[in-house]
């Protein structure tokens, strides 16, 4: 599971526009608190690309690009929402999750992913890419397709297409670690 993890948490907290070993904090300190208060011996805890984009797009405006700032209110924002969960849970309030539909739920993880592959076109491809919304960065992308760079568009593909026959051969076996390795 570390294997897996450190790398995820890593990404996630670069995707939140924080220096990587904040997702290294945000992965352990979590895990640790729901291993002393948590119910669910199958629920997954720690960061997650939503969670990541959603701190990014919420704070970006707020810190007018000054990232000591950005850190600050990034470390505030995870105390509140901790507090928040924290007593939502005392307060026995997670039926409220019940009520949003699938509809809705599928449609919100499809913006997200949307919005995930956008964000992630220039590692993948090498191009320069710009922009905080997902229309400019599509477009940056489009506009520096000149200078893509093959060896790094090979290394994703070959990834990509790891991951897929992997799945295809056996869908329990751990691909995507096989994968980052």
């Amino acid at each position: 599971v570390a294997a897996y993890l450190v790398p995820q948490v890593m990404a996630y907290a670069t995707v939140a526009g924080l220096p990587p070993v904040a997702g290294l904090w945000a992965a352990l300190v979590p895990m640790a608190v729901y291993a002393l208060l948590g119910s669910s011996r199958q629920l997954s805890v720690g960061p997650e690309s939503t969670t990541a984009l959603m701190t990014a797009t919420a704070l970006a405006p707020l810190v007018i690009g000054d990232p000591v700032r950005y850190a600050a209110l990034s470390a505030v924002l995870a105390l509140l929402v901790g507090a928040i969960c924290l007593v939502a849970g005392l307060c026995r309030l997670g039926f409220l999750a019940d009520l949003l539909s699938r509809p809705v739920l599928v449609g919100y993880m499809t913006g997200v992913a949307v919005i995930m592959i956008s964000g992630q076109l220039g590692k993948i491809s090498g191009i320069e890419v710009t922009g905080d919304e997902f229309v400019d960065q599509v477009r940056s992308f489009v506009s520096g397709l000149e200078s893509v760079h093959l060896p790094t568009v090979a290394l994703s593909v070959t990834v990509l297409v790891l991951l897929f026959v992997l799945y295809r051969i056996s869908p329990r076996f751990p691909g995507p670690l096989v994968a980052v390795l």
